[in-house]
């Protein structure tokens, strides 16, 4: 009921019908200018210049499920098993000429190796393929070492990071989910949604619009949204508003705002009934 809507019959209830029936000489407070009330009422020069955005109960933070493998990125990872695979194949090949090149000496060299002299050259032969095996799986052995000790600090804060998932964070996002929403029935956001073209995101979020026939008092509408019952839609100054009070009562926040608004530049102006003389002395204020 705060800000009013219009009737059928032309009249107005909430602030807009105080002072369209001239019960109030102005209004004290910043109401967002629809056609409607531009009509029905004067306006001062715009307030200031506000968005639409919705909040919901704050995400607690979580934990990684895939941390073991944020230490490094996926580039990082793909050289990894390609170096592994090259100094597996390259142990594998050396390993094999080994015992290749042992049955060629015990079949062939040995019996021509008959002096001193062929018979250790023979053995160096066979000392260096023997050095080649050691030297790959030391260099293995080393890399290993390198990527653990990075990999365990990396790990350490990786884990140590949180992971916060809000359930939307834009428009688009939120119309897609199943969350109940709770706007005032008197707002003009309410009346733009209701109003809008099909297809469109404003129009898909009257599907989770249940505030028609619940409790359609703002300070309902809030304490739900503290206690986490339903997303809050409406101006984001009115949001933030909200969240300051939270915190001065709680020490804590409890919600947040998504960080995309939409109905953006929306006006808020002081209202006077039409022909107002104070019009006049307040917008040079």
């Amino acid at each position: 009921m705060l800000g009013g809507r219009r009737f059928p019959n032309g009249s107005w209830n909430g602030l807009m019908g105080l002072v369209h029936r001239r019960e109030l000489d102005m209004s004290g407070l910043g109401l967002v200018m629809t056609y409607d009330r531009f009509k029905a009422v004067d306006i001062s020069e715009y307030l200031y210049l506000d968005e639409s955005s919705a909040a919901y109960v704050r995400p607690m933070a979580e934990s990684h499920i895939d941390g073991f493998l944020r230490p490094f990125t996926l580039w990082i990872w793909m050289c990894i098993l390609a170096m592994m695979c090259v100094t597996t194949m390259g142990i594998i090949l050396v390993h094999a000429g080994y015992n290749h090149l042992i049955r060629v000496d015990e079949v062939n060299v040995r019996p021509v190796c008959s002096d001193n002299t062929k018979a250790r050259q023979c053995n160096e032969q066979l000392h260096v393929i023997k050095s080649s095996v050691m030297w790959t799986v030391c260099t293995l052995l080393a890399h290993c070492l390198i990527l653990a000790t990075v990999y365990r600090s990396n790990l350490k804060a990786m884990l140590i990071l949180p992971r916060v998932s809000v359930p939307f964070d834009s428009l688009e996002e939120l119309v897609d989910t199943d969350l109940p929403v709770w706007v005032a029935t008197s707002s003009a956001l309410h009346n733009a949604a209701a109003n809008a073209p099909a297809e469109t995101s404003l129009k898909k979020l009257t599907r989770l619009l249940y505030s028609v026939g619940a409790p359609s008092n703002v300070s309902w509408g809030v304490s739900d949204l503290v206690a986490g019952k339903h997303v809050y839609a409406g101006p984001r100054t009115a949001l933030v508003q909200i969240l300051h009070s939270t915190f001065s009562q709680r020490g804590k926040c409890v919600n947040y705002i998504m960080s995309e608004g939409f109905m953006k530049t929306t006006m808020l102006n002081l209202i006077f009934p039409k022909g107002s003389p104070l019009k006049a002395k307040i917008d040079p204020v």
